[in-house]
């Protein structure tokens, strides 16, 4: 009974000593990952090409790891939920079944590690974090590639000629 309050506890600890470091760690990794990905859409030579995906590959597990890691306490908090619910609570004595009831109290609470304030940790954060850096390294590509073709045909033209697509 007692062994679950101190994991709480030094859980609850343990997540506000690592948020902040995590909130500031997703921040940069999510810059350097949406850097990454808008290169190599715009890498030019195989070498480039190959450079850029190990980079990828190796930033994304490792933000990977932490969110999967944290996804699996959040899971495992949730199934010992149902402990006290599946344990032989009827057969004993009251002072007990009062401890059970503050266990179930406490056992209520989930455990999610977090990323500052603003987001949890979980592999369906990952995802969808994820998502958007690559849609939008791909569609700041495809615009940018549009501002190229444009600047490049409005090159031999006055300045007060430029083209409309802008």
């Amino acid at each position: 009974m007692y062994q679950s309050f101190y994991i709480f506890r030094h859980s609850r600890l343990f997540n506000s000593l690592q948020s902040r470091v995590m909130f500031f760690y997703v921040i940069v990794c999510s810059v350097m990952l949406c850097a990454c990905a808008y290169q190599l859409t715009a890498a030019t030579s195989a070498m480039q090409i190959l450079v850029q995906v190990e980079y990828l590959i190796f930033g994304l597990s490792e933000l990977f790891l932490f969110c999967w890691h944290s996804n699996e306490v959040m899971l495992k908090s949730e199934d010992v939920v149902l402990g006290p619910y599946e344990s032989q609570w009827t057969g004993i004595s009251r002072k007990h079944k009062k401890n059970i009831i503050l266990l179930i109290g406490q056992l209520q609470n989930r455990l999610v590690y977090t990323a500052g304030p603003f987001t949890d940790l979980t592999v369906a954060t990952f995802i969808n974090r994820n998502r958007t850096i690559f849609e939008e390294a791909i569609t700041g590509n495809e615009s940018g590639s549009r501002m190229t073709r444009t600047c490049k045909k409005d090159r031999g033209k006055k300045v007060g000629q430029a083209s409309q697509t802008w």
